[in-house]
């Protein structure tokens, strides 16, 4: 038996080694354009795993990137020249490699899929609900009204009278599903997500004056300038101060087509985008929305939940002691110093 088995193993052998005998022998286009194919292929491959995972896909996007490496590692053994193959399959492995280990950790304790099966938020201790009003009870049955967010449940409570019941299931924004993004300016915060009815707020410092909305434009392009500090600087120089740094990302471009609407929030002081471990709730209420929990400080684990009300565009911040964590924690400031 195992004379037959080697005997099987050489004839896959020999018929691999017959079939790049004919790759050989094909014209140099065909041996030029068969590697570039196949790297085309698994950079598409690659894509398309970071794509699914930002939909929470996280086995789907495993298994892309694994298409990746075994096609990339395929494509590299036609390079001809031996120390540029090496080379190239290091530079796969360690890309495969790093893939998978963003796939895992965004992952955490989620389900691999999201087709039959949803996350949950964190079971705690239940706390009391407020009792409905008549009012209340007479547009919708207490039944029908979604949960509020474990997080959310004192602030909830503490402004119950501005906000009113949950009116829909909390949704998540965190590095992986769209991702959201905080920055405290001289007079005012700005925070922006793409989850549910997030775009940009400016929630101004002066209690007297109301919040402001502008939408998102996801879809415009020509705006790599808006993360590069140097450019910053030339297009805001009246916030290159000491501690005092111009609007980044999304803010900067909105700022850049429109300064009426946004200079009022004045130089940017810090900023924050979350890391793939943490996310960011929203949850909408009869009388407004909960945003958070977001940081508080740039210097202290303090973070807040952001109470948007409707009625007459006012805000409060609720304040509790929680770590929150940013990309690059170092560089809150300047990106790119």
């Amino acid at each position: 038996m195992a004379s037959n088995s080697l005997v099987r193993v050489k004839s896959k052998v020999g018929y691999v080694r017959r079939v790049w005998s004919v790759y050989q022998g094909t014209p140099l286009w065909v041996r030029v354009f068969t590697p570039i194919l196949s790297f085309s292929l698994a950079s598409g491959a690659l894509q398309w795993s970071w794509s699914v995972l930002a939909q929470g896909e996280y086995g789907a996007a495993m298994l892309l990137t694994l298409a990746f490496v075994l096609v990339a590692i395929g494509a590299s053994l036609l390079i001809p020249v031996r120390i540029v193959k090496v080379f190239v399959m290091l530079i796969v492995i360690a890309l495969g490699g790093y893939s998978a280990a963003v796939i895992v950790k965004a992952k955490g304790n989620k389900s691999w899929t999201t087709l039959w099966s949803q996350p949950n938020a964190p079971q705690t201790q239940e706390l009391p609900q407020p009792v409905q009003t008549q009012q209340e009870s007479n547009a919708t049955s207490k039944a029908s009204r979604p949960a509020v967010y474990e997080l959310f449940r004192p602030a909830a409570q503490k402004y119950k009278e501005e906000l009113g019941d949950a009116i829909l299931p909390y949704q998540e924004a965190s590095a992986a599903n769209p991702w959201f993004y905080e920055a405290l300016h001289e007079k005012a915060w700005v925070i922006f997500g793409r989850s549910g009815s997030l775009g940009f707020y400016k929630l101004p410092l002066d209690d007297s004056k109301q919040w402001k909305f502008e939408k998102d434009n996801p879809k415009q392009t020509g705006t790599a300038w808006a993360s590069n500090a140097e450019e910053l600087k030339k297009r805001f120089p009246q916030c290159v101060e000491p501690n005092l740094y111009p609007p980044f990302g999304g803010v900067a471009v909105q700022w850049a087509n429109n300064p009426k609407r946004w200079k009022g929030i004045g130089c940017r002081v810090w900023h924050c985008t979350i890391k793939t471990t943490d996310s960011v709730f929203l949850q909408e209420f009869d009388g407004g929305k909960l945003v958070g929990p977001i940081k508080e400080s740039v210097t202290e684990d303090d973070a807040q939940i952001i109470v948007i009300i409707d009625k007459n565009r006012v805000w409060h911040s609720y304040i509790f002691k929680k770590a929150i964590d940013c990309r690059d924690p170092e560089k809150y400031r300047d990106p790119n110093t």
